[in-house]
């Protein structure tokens, strides 16, 4: 289940439109959060990353041919984790069940795209996911 966004920690949201034109938003807006937080260096640069791969594949493949439509992204601050979730109308897409990238592979043998998603996973502690009534809700957890 979920760990729900509660009061009592630090909450903060934005909502933009399913358009890459938004992301300046994005990162703006956790700009902010991460200097309100003071957060660490390798903190931020792994939000970033969340961020960037996961929008990045949410509005070209998970919104390709749709209308505009708007994308939930709450961050919660607790003493120990941040936790960041995005709500979207989107394809659904469970980015616990992608193909691991091969890097082993010879570059002629190697599937394109991929390894965002392994970043991804590599520098959270957890990820859930749940999809229903039309929603993709995807909560990433990242201890500090």
């Amino acid at each position: 289940m979920n760990k729900q966004l509660s009061s009592t920690n630090k909450s903060y949201k934005l909502e933009i439109e399913s358009r890459t034109s938004e992301l300046i938003r994005v990162f703006d807006f956790l700009s902010s959060v991460c200097k309100e937080n003071n957060f660490r260096n390798d903190l931020v640069f792994d939000l970033n990353l969340i961020f960037e791969e996961y929008l990045l594949n949410l509005l070209h493949y998970g919104y390709r041919g749709k209308e505009t439509e708007n994308i939930l992204i709450e961050i919660e601050v607790d003493s120990e984790t941040v936790i960041t979730r995005i709500t979207d109308t989107a394809e659904s897409f469970d980015i616990r069940e992608a193909k691991e990238y091969d890097a082993s592979l010879p570059l002629e043998k190697r599937r394109i795209g991929g390894i965002g998603i392994q970043l991804m996973k590599a520098v959270v502690n957890k990820i859930e996911y749940e999809s229903s009534l039309g929603k993709n809700i995807i909560t990433f957890y990242r201890s500090y």
